[in-house]
C-alpha cells in the first residue's frame, strides 16, 4: 500500500461515524464522491477564475436569496435585559460580518437549481469529484459540511453574568458551535437543494479562495461543465 493510501485509510479510521453520516446520500462511485455547483456568468466573468486560477468565489450571507440564512438566536442568562439586547445584536452582526460561504449541492438536474443559481438556465454546472474518504477532510482550508434543514433556527443559551465569562471553556465551546451551526442550518423550505458548504474567515467582497493546494494534494478536480 502506498503512503497516500495509508494516510487516507488512517483518516477513515479516525473519523467519527456520526460525522460521516451526513455524506451517506451523496452521489458516489467506488472512488469518488460527487458534488455540484450551479453558476452564472457575472459581468466581469470572474466566475471563470475557477478554470483559469482554480479559484472559487466565497459569498457573504447578506447577498443570499434567503434573508434568514445564517441566522441564529443567542440567549444570554443572568445579565440585565438592556445589556442582553446589546450583546445579542453585537454577536449576530459580528459573526455574520466575518464569515463567508461557498455552496455545493447534490441535486445537479433540479430545475429550480438551474433557475435560481444558473442564470435562469443560461449559466452552467460544474461537477467536483472528491476521493474517498476525504469528503470529510478535503483540506485544512476546505472542509465540506452538509446543511441541516429545520423548522426552527438554532438557539444557543450562554450562561454568563459577566461578558468575560463567554470566554471560559464551557461557553467557548458553545460559541464555536454557534459560529459553525449558524452557517449550516436552513429552513426546510430549501430541502430540495441538498446543499453542502465550505466556510471561510475574514470576509472580503472580492474573496476568491484558491483551490490550488487542494488540487495538488488530493486531486480535488472539476471534471464536467454543462452549458
Amino acid at each position: 500500500m502506498n503512503p497516500e493510501k495509508i494516510l487516507l485509510a488512517a483518516i477513515q479510521e479516525t473519523l467519527k461515524p456520526e460525522y460521516l453520516k451526513q455524506f451517506e446520500n451523496i452521489k458516489c462511485d467506488e472512488q469518488y464522491y460527487y458534488l455540484y455547483k450551479h453558476l452564472s456568468f457575472d459581468t466581469n466573468l470572474y466566475v471563470l477564475n475557477l478554470f483559469r486560477k482554480l479559484q472559487l468565489k466565497f459569498t457573504h450571507p447578506d447577498s443570499f436569496n434567503d434573508p434568514y440564512d445564517c441566522m441564529a438566536s443567542i440567549e444570554f442568562d443572568d445579565i440585565p435585559s438592556d445589556f442582553k439586547e446589546i450583546l445579542q445584536k453585537h454577536f449576530s452582526t459580528a459573526i455574520r460580518a466575518n464569515l463567508c460561504v461557498t455552496c455545493f449541492n447534490n441535486n445537479p438536474l433540479n430545475m429550480l437549481m438551474w433557475s435560481h443559481y444558473a442564470q435562469s438556465h443560461k449559466g452552467f454546472l460544474v461537477e467536483f469529484k472528491i476521493p474517498h474518504p476525504t469528503i470529510a477532510w478535503v483540506h485544512d482550508a476546505f472542509n465540506v459540511q452538509a446543511i441541516k434543514y429545520q423548522d426552527e433556527f438554532p438557539k444557543y443559551p450562554l450562561e454568563i453574568s459577566n461578558p468575560l465569562d463567554m470566554f471560559d471553556s464551557a461557553n467557548s465551546s458553545k460559541m464555536m458551535s454557534l459560529v459553525t451551526n449558524q452557517y449550516l442550518v436552513k429552513s426546510r423550505d430549501w430541502l430540495y437543494e441538498n446543499e453542502f458548504r465550505t466556510l471561510a474567515h475574514d470576509y472580503d467582497p472580492n474573496n476568491f479562495n484558491s483551490l490550488g493546494a487542494v488540487v495538488d494534494k488530493i486531486k480535488f478536480l472539476s471534471n464536467l461543465i454543462v452549458f
